[in-house]
């Protein structure tokens, strides 16, 4: 049973609180253009205005190598979906994302027992340009190669070129943590 932890977001009649999986996954399905959510999602908040849901925001494990720009894979968070029902505040996707990564350490320890590094988000090229992510300060880590980036389906994990028509090559985009993070980073970068 996930216990809900709150989150007032400072300018907004709006709070942010801990779901089940259960309830972003239906969220999701209901009102994200790909209708669907990984079934490991450990992680996933609910934004909340006068009581109704109206957005969800999933934190889970990213799949692939141990490593994953030289960080191990158990210190690294995938923010995997993000969708919210637009009540025209243009910034509360970006509002929320600050707040999130703000608390995503303790919360994740608190429900995973380790503290994550860095935040990793895939932008999906053929619908969106990235200002989300770069409205919260994310870092562009480049394309992904299709041909070697899994996908999870059922309890296997198979190329992404199967399904290539719900895939698309995708931005990277990335996140530190910590301070030592955002340091290996600039040291990567300048390599």
């Amino acid at each position: 049973m996930v216990v809900a932890s709150q989150l007032q977001l400072p300018t907004l009649a709006e709070e942010i609180v801990v779901i089940h999986a259960r309830q972003a996954r239906a969220f999701i399905v209901q009102h994200h253009y790909m209708a669907r959510m990984e079934n490991f999602a450990p992680l996933c908040y609910g934004l909340y205005r006068d009581g109704i849901l109206d957005g969800v925001f999933v934190f889970s494990l990213p799949l692939g190598d141990e490593m994953f720009l030289g960080f191990d894979r158990r210190l690294v968070v995938e923010l995997a979906r993000c969708v919210w029902l637009d009540k025209g505040d243009r910034n509360t996707g970006s509002r929320t994302i600050a707040i999130l990564l703000a608390r995503l350490r303790q919360d994740w320890f608190r429900h995973q027992g380790i503290s994550p590094e860095l935040v990793v988000s895939y932008c999906d090229t053929s619908r969106h340009t990235g200002t989300l992510y770069r409205a919260c300060n994310f870092i562009d880590a480049g394309l992904t190669d299709e041909r070697k980036n899994p996908t999870r389906v059922g309890s296997l994990v198979r190329p992404r070129q199967a399904f290539a028509d719900r895939q698309t090559v995708k931005r990277r985009y990335v996140y530190p943590l910590t301070r030592s993070a955002r340091k290996h980073l600039m040291r990567r970068a300048a390599d």
